[in-house]
């Protein structure tokens, strides 16, 4: 069979079919894609341990210790919301021809592949998906809705397998209907509930004279539309029951948890709430046909490289004083260099507003909070004077006062009167000051990302920063500048090993220059002659 017509002309099409999914203009605009597309893109690389970004091919499971989806249909949802113009999630196995000669495939049985973005970097993929705020509730509560729904499905096939019980398929989408329609006013956790009382009973009838399984099955979609209708009507709320070991949540499920702090006990009420909050925050995005404009992109990451597996008081503290800075996952301990990683996301590399970082470092060590009239009359003041900018100098003068009083050790007040004596400060003098601030912070060094440009023309670079150590940190396509992960760096700089650091920097010299071996030598020979003049000159 396998020297057949048949499956020489498959394994033809499949060997290109390949080749036209890895070609360099096979690639998607991540900035321009709806946010529950994105949202499936972070909760499937989550789930991976980043193998997606990595340009892993995954098979999406289901009905497993660690599904990536809760249910077969769980996952079918998955690979038709990645169903784009080209598809986020290209499939790379279980590949046949249909009665045409057309290639098709399994989509449970197949492993997908990630399309890369605009400039072949998939890394970069993931990193729009996890910097995109939601910008559309309805979306977004569309896809919560359909994973909670086969999460609640998931345990209810645990609890008929329990009981030998099962659902024929009308039967399983009136229950599925019946639990989308409830969830808008109750938890998955509650559903879980009504679904063990309506299974019990039917197990219950299952062992009478008249029944037999299966037409004690059929009771249960119309007993959890009782139970829930009757809790709704009496205002007696349904108890909610915990997660079971055997119904794990999916990936998508686990993002929610992860990033919007919605659980299984979270209702649908709820949850569009978060949603929609999230939205009206949100900057709206450039559409094409946007008169005038490029449809700009601007998505920016942090990795905050840490001591210890949490953040400390003081590290929670001015988090919180930044309102365009969110948490989206972490800390996670890093095994190669022992520091733990928490990454955080801004909208812009401005997102940084180091007004508040100061005033809650100044007020963590002892001085009065700056309030908003406090604020206002230094603001007053200053307009007074005429000084020009009076808004911005007047909130400075009111931090600068709260440094003033505060009882920071030395090490720490010297970096935040630089700061305050900067004229823009960034993420870079932040960290130098959070390390300074050891051992109350378990801050050690940070990589800032960011892509920034048009659909058609982006750039992708950011800064390294440990201490007093930083330098520049580029991504050309699935290149890296320097060649060494940020973390590693950072580790080198935090432990002094300069070594490390200066071998990294001279890769990324030779990777950035072009030449014919015979001229390599000469030129590096050059280098290394006016980097030792450098040197000597700093000695000096």
């Amino acid at each position: 069979m396998t020297n057949s017509p048949k499956a020489a002309l498959l394994e033809e099409r499949i060997r290109a079919y390949l080749n036209e999914i890895e070609s360099p203009d096979r690639t998607l605009d991540y900035a321009a894609l709806p946010c529950d597309v994105l949202l499936v893109v972070q909760a499937i690389n989550d789930w991976s341990n980043g193998a997606l970004a990595e340009g892993a091919d995954l098979r999406l499971s289901y009905a497993c210790a660690d599904p990536c989806g809760a249910t077969e249909e769980d996952v079918l949802q998955l690979v038709e919301r990645s169903r784009t113009d080209r598809a986020v999630l290209s499939p790379v196995s279980a590949f046949n021809l249909n009665d045409k000669d057309e290639l098709c495939y399994s989509k449970l049985q197949s492993a997908y592949r990630l399309t890369p973005h605009r400039g072949g970097s998939r890394r970069d993929a993931v990193m729009i998906a996890e910097a995109q705020p939601v910008d559309d509730a309805d979306l977004a509560m569309k896809l919560w809705l359909d994973a909670s729904v086969e999460d609640c499905m998931a345990y209810l096939e645990h609890q008929m397998q329990t009981h030998e019980l099962a659902l024929e398929p009308p039967e399983r989408e009136t229950t599925r209907n019946i639990l989308r329609n409830a969830l808008m006013n109750i938890s998955v956790a509650q559903a879980w509930s009504t679904i063990w009382r309506a299974v019990q009973n039917a197990a219950a009838l299952s062992t009478r004279q008249y029944y037999n399984r299966a037409k004690a099955a059929r009771t249960i979609p119309k007993k959890i539309d009782a139970f829930i209708t009757a809790s709704l009507t009496s205002k007696q709320p349904l108890q909610a029951y915990d997660r079971i070991a055997d119904n794990p949540m999916g990936a998508v499920q686990t993002l929610m948890n992860t990033r919007f702090g919605i659980t299984e006990r979270t209702t649908g009420a709820q949850a569009r709430q978060i949603f929609m909050e999230q939205a009206a925050a949100a900057p709206r995005r450039r559409q094409e046909e946007d008169e005038g404009e490029d449809d700009w992109i601007e998505l920016h990451r942090v990795e905050l490289y840490l001591r210890s597996g949490e953040l400390s008081e003081l590290d929670r503290f001015v988090l919180n004083s930044q309102v365009d800075v969110r948490l989206l996952a972490g800390p996670e301990l890093d095994e190669s260099t022992g520091l733990y990683v928490a990454a955080l996301a801004m909208s812009s590399w401005y997102g940084f507003d180091p007004l508040p970082f100061l005033a809650e470092i100044a007020v963590y060590f002892g001085a009065s909070a700056v309030t908003p009239e406090i604020i206002r009359k230094a603001q007053e003041q200053a307009k007074a004077e005429g000084i020009k900018g009076h808004i911005y100098h007047g909130h400075l003068r009111a931090v600068s006062a709260a440094v003033a009083a505060s009882r920071l050790p030395d090490s720490v007040r010297r970096e935040a009167e630089a700061m305050l004596d900067a004229p823009a400060p960034d993420l870079a003098d932040a960290c130098r000051l959070l390390k300074a601030a050891q051992p109350e912070s378990n801050v050690v060094g940070l990589c800032w990302r960011g892509i920034e440009g048009t659909k058609d023309e982006w750039t992708s670079d950011g800064i390294i920063a440990c201490g007093t150590f930083s330098t520049r940190y580029a991504a050309l396509g699935d290149r890296y500048l320097p060649p060494a992960r940020p973390i590693d760096l950072v580790a080198a700089a935090a432990t002094g090993k300069t070594d490390a650091l200066g071998a990294a920097l001279a890769a990324s010299i030779v990777n950035v220059t072009a030449c014919p071996p015979e001229e390599a030598e000469p030129l590096l020979r050059a280098l290394i002659k006016h980097l030792t003049a450098l040197a000597e000159q700093f000695r000096n």
